[in-house]
């Protein structure tokens, strides 16, 4: 019997436009590409049924959304604290079982390290950075425009008000101020 009969697919990745950016994720002045792709239900690695199709940025850099910092949320951090302790306290409640001593030493160390990691990491934890302010303060908005496109190095033109490449027809985009990640 075959293990993976459905799954679904990511086909067809375009490039639509490119900008100066700052990744939030990787912390570096890079450019962003504007992405197309088409996702697929498939059966047996054929793609079947088209689930719709999806459009948003990414870092040239890291492959992430550059506006969007991925990282575990303060909450989980809590929740992973609290089932860390209810796992401490409940290695302490069985001793008379008959279960070795070094193997139950050895598991409370182990639970003992892992809260005092969770401790560190709540404790160092920081508000998620405005993408609006980090761009300003990068100086990411004041580089020149670009003369070339960034991925087949030929001149870009001005076409229909937008400024393109002639070669692979990329647009050149800016970051507005009113753009939410």
């Amino acid at each position: 019997m075959i293990p993976f009969l459905f799954g679904i697919r990511t086909i067809k990745i375009q490039r639509q436009a490119f900008r100066h950016d700052l990744c939030l994720n990787c912390k570096k002045a890079a450019y962003s590409t504007l992405t197309r792709s088409m996702t697929f239900g498939a059966v047996l690695f054929i793609p079947v049924l088209p689930l719709g199709i999806r459009t948003k940025w990414l870092c040239d850099e890291c492959g992430e959304n550059p506006h969007s910092l991925k990282r575990t949320r303060l909450p989980f951090k809590f929740a992973g604290l609290i089932i860390l302790a209810i796992t401490m306290w409940a290695s302490f409640q069985d001793t008379e079982r008959g279960s070795d001593p070094t193997v139950d030493g050895v598991f409370r160390v182990i639970i003992a390290g892992l809260i005092l990691f969770t401790l560190f990491s709540i404790r160092k934890h920081s508000a998620a950075p405005d993408w609006q302010q980090e761009y300003s303060k990068s100086g990411v908005s004041r580089l020149p425009p670009d003369l070339q496109c960034p991925y087949c190095r030929v001149n870009l033109q001005l076409e229909e008000g937008k400024i393109k490449c002639p070669a692979c027809k990329l647009v050149r985009s800016e970051i507005s101020d009113t753009e939410t990640p």
